[in-house]
């Protein structure tokens, strides 16, 4: 990609590739006028992704792009999302056990499926409520791919369900109670429902032809409110709220929906250049999503992407952050010891203070030294809570799909038995197999106990019998 240019170094970027239009904002913080500008290119029919890039690049130009954060709004109808409990109220367990919630809602396998998350409330019975959304990778791999041609690295892609509700609490920041969003672009409506500050549910429909916009908002509007009630349990709506740059009837959708409904018009909260204006009113497109991740960044666990570009993001986190803490502590360091310097006689004057600093300084060093042993000791107990669970993900990987489990007995530091049925003894072997080779069971010895062949109603059967013995340790 050219080297693009612009004046200002704290621009923030904001791009939503639709099957219609390619849509771009621009952000700049901390100035009176014009700090939202805004591109939108009418895409046609399926664009091949040479074109998306072609006209991607000369948006960015005529904005100033030059290496700015981009945030990239994947649309709500390009993802799945669901409302999931967890048997868990920690965050690395709840990575753990996502996995296994995934296959329950599409049909394809782990690997190639991509989630992210939002942890919506915990109870006292150490359950989380999650708000879970699952995209398939080919849908992610695109979008990188696209990144990659225009040379474009600092970016996040979030869905755009999350930029919907950032805008509405901005707006609207003393809002606590339970609201619908509806947001209305030219395929595709979206609608959302958030509560105490959280995105609960959400939805995606297209725009049809067959009915006026009043009346299928209508319908959907209250399709959305018995699909939230029935999935989260959860308070209902007490009002809906209309993002859209289209001419809806609100008298007709107030007759059609029990439930007060208003329009919030956005682009007059916001100082925006005349261009940027006209062009948004002229096409319909709505620019809400975009506008919300503008306004406040989101949490790095709602990136919707790969699980090893999300791990080097969060080392390079960390690294980052310990080198802005040590430079501001070799900073305060150096203005400690000028100081101490300017105020000091002699050298022995100097010494004595010094001195007297670190004996101030051990008690906390003290401090410091038991609170660091008290975390050792916390993780080493966090990591014996994570055993079983890696157990049954090492289980989840390697079971041959002919195989059912009846019974699963785990005795910490012990042994494993596994019991249950297959129709022939060839798949107990290879079970066996995979599990002396499995990573997860390297600290146990396994055996085939028995495998006794019967006959039922339904046919023949093998049931069979593995222990797992701890090395060093006797049945």
């Amino acid at each position: 990609m050219k080297h693009l240019k612009t004046k200002d170094k704290k621009a923030r970027f904001g791009i939503c590739f639709g099957e219609d239009y390619l849509k771009i904002i621009k952000y700049i913080p901390n100035r009176k006028k014009a700090f939202f500008d805004f591109k939108v290119v009418h895409f046609p029919v399926n664009p091949l992704d040479k074109e998306i890039i072609d006209k991607t690049f000369c948006a960015l130009k005529d904005l100033g792009y030059n290496n700015n954060p981009i945030m990239i709004s994947l649309p709500r109808n390009q993802a799945t999302c669901r409302y999931v409990k967890i048997p868990t109220r920690l965050p690395s367990e709840i990575e753990k056990i996502i996995p296994f919630q995934t296959s329950k809602y599409l049909p394809y396998p782990n690997l190639e499926l991509i989630t992210s998350y939002q942890t919506i409330s915990s109870d006292k019975s150490g359950y989380s409520h999650i708000n879970l959304n699952i995209v398939h990778k080919d849908v992610v791999s695109r979008y990188l791919s696209i990144l990659k041609s225009l040379a474009i690295k600092n970016f996040s892609i979030l869905l755009s369900s999350y930029g919907l509700y950032t805008l509405y609490n901005e707006i609207a920041p003393k809002d606590n109670g339970t609201t619908m969003i509806v947001d209305v672009d030219t395929l595709y409506a979206e609608l959302i429902v958030a509560s105490q500050k959280k995105l609960i549910f959400s939805r995606s429909i297209k725009i049809t032809q067959q009915q006026t916009l009043e009346q299928q908002l209508a319908d959907e509007i209250i399709k959305t409110n018995n699909a939230y009630t029935k999935e989260t349990n959860q308070p209902l709506p007490e009002k809906v709220i209309i993002f859209t740059n289209k001419n809806i009837d609100l008298n007709i959708l107030k007759s059609k929906v029990p439930i007060p409904i208003e329009t919030l018009g956005y682009l007059n909260k916001n100082t925006w250049t005349s261009s940027a204006d006209e062009t948004i009113k002229s096409t319909g497109v709505s620019v809400a999503s975009l506008i919300g991740f503008m306004l406040k960044k989101a949490s790095l666990d709602l990136n919707i992407l790969p699980v090893e570009i999300k791990e080097t993001r969060k080392r390079y986190i960390r690294k980052k952050e310990f080198l802005k803490s040590v430079f501001f502590a070799a900073v305060t360091l150096l203005v400690f010891t000028l100081a101490i310097i300017k105020n000091i006689d002699n050298k022995t004057a100097y010494r004595e203070k010094l001195k007297s600093e670190l004996e101030k300084l051990s008690p906390e060093a003290r401090r410091l030294e038991l609170l660091e042993h008290r975390f050792t000791l916390l993780q080493s107990q966090g990591k014996e809570r994570l055993a079983l669970l890696d157990v049954l993900y090492e289980l989840h990987k390697v079971m041959p799909q002919n195989i059912l489990l009846s019974n699963f007995t785990y005795e910490e530091n012990n042994q494993i038995v596994l019991r249950g049925q297959t129709p022939n003894l060839d798949s107990v072997l290879d079970f066996v197999s995979y599990l002396e080779k499995s990573q997860g069971f390297k600290e146990f010895s396994v055996k085939m106990r028995y495998a006794t062949k019967k006959k039922t109603s339904m046919g023949e059967f093998i049931d069979f019998e593995i222990i797992c013995l701890k090395k060093g340790t006797h049945a």
